[in-house]
């Protein structure tokens, strides 16, 4: 265990199931400084079934809390939906709730369900208006807000939702027929997006979370990238290079690793036994063996 943290473990221990249990996301409490990172807390769980279940349980518990109806952001979603926002668009909004939330809230929420259908029967007619509309000639201005709206990272089909005045999909599709120069600019912004998202995705807070907790078990990054599901030692040096948010988590979990290891050697030598030298020997050649720690600089 660290030693920072080993006179407040209970204490620590029981602020961070209750804060986990209203609904607080772990990296936000760990954030501050003074609290254990993400790693610790996960090596806290291997090491304490106790304190495991009690945070499996306040997870469970604080994931039903945000899941919750909110009556505040449900006005709040309709409102933008009233002022004529794609409901695509207000759902990629941090603040508001997700896919998944929005189904559940239309589940549980009959007035809310119910607005939220009025709100849809309004944009039929926008739909109705659009289908006239199909055979509409080239535009070229309406073709540039397109590109320009494309360039900014917006979905086609929430960037046409979004805007009345834009043509419809199947418009904007026959144009891409007929125009090749338009449909060429069209896929390669696409393409580019779709490459930045995709790597974007590649690093997640699950993925971040599962190498840190492997660091604290006694992975180096050569050994994890050789582990399923893990990427590989080129692009985890490359996280470390360019993300200081993760080589700050794993140059702690580094600390909380070497911690870990002079734990059990002490534990180890004052139980004593025939082969307790032998043990002892083979966590402290580990520790060596780790001692070049991701992203240090060899001679530093």
């Amino acid at each position: 265990m660290d030693a920072r943290y080993r006179a407040r473990w209970p204490e620590l221990k029981a602020e961070i199931a209750r804060r986990t249990a209203r609904g607080e996301r772990l990296k936000d409490i760990c954030a501050p400084e003074g609290m254990p990172s993400a790693a610790t807390v996960l090596g806290w769980r291997r090491r304490d079934p106790l304190f495991d279940r009690e945070m499996a349980d306040a997870m469970a518990l604080g994931r039903t809390r945000r899941d919750a109806f909110d009556p505040a952001v449900a006005k709040a979603l309709l409102d933008r939906l009233s002022a004529g926002e794609a409901l695509a668009a207000v759902v990629r909004d941090p603040a508001m709730p997700s896919w998944r939330r929005l189904r559940l809230w239309r589940a549980t929420a009959p007035g809310f369900a119910e607005a939220l259908g009025l709100q849809a029967e309004g944009k039929a007619g926008i739909r109705i208006q659009r289908l006239r509309e199909r055979r509409r000639a080239f535009d070229q201005a309406a073709a540039d807000r397109i590109i320009v709206g494309l360039n900014r990272g917006e979905g086609l089909r929430a960037l046409l939702n979004g805007d009345p005045s834009l043509p419809s999909a199947a418009t904007v599709a026959r144009w891409r027929r007929e125009n090749r120069e338009f449909d060429a600019l069209v896929r390669l912004i696409l393409a580019a997006w779709a490459r930045k998202r995709a790597r974007a995705r590649l690093f997640s807070e699950d993925l971040q979370e599962a190498v840190l907790a492997r660091i604290v078990e006694g992975h180096s990054f050569n050994s994890l990238s050789r582990l399923p599901g893990m990427p590989c030692r080129k692009t985890l040096g490359k996280w470390v290079r360019t993300r200081p948010d993760f080589a700050r988590e794993v140059a702690q979990a580094c600390e909380d690793r070497e911690d870990i290891f002079a734990d059990q050697a002490l534990e180890i030598a004052l139980a004593g036994g025939p082969d307790a030298g032998r043990r002892v020997g083979r966590l402290r050649r580990q520790a060596v063996r780790l001692r070049n720690r991701p992203g240090r600089r060899r001679g530093a």
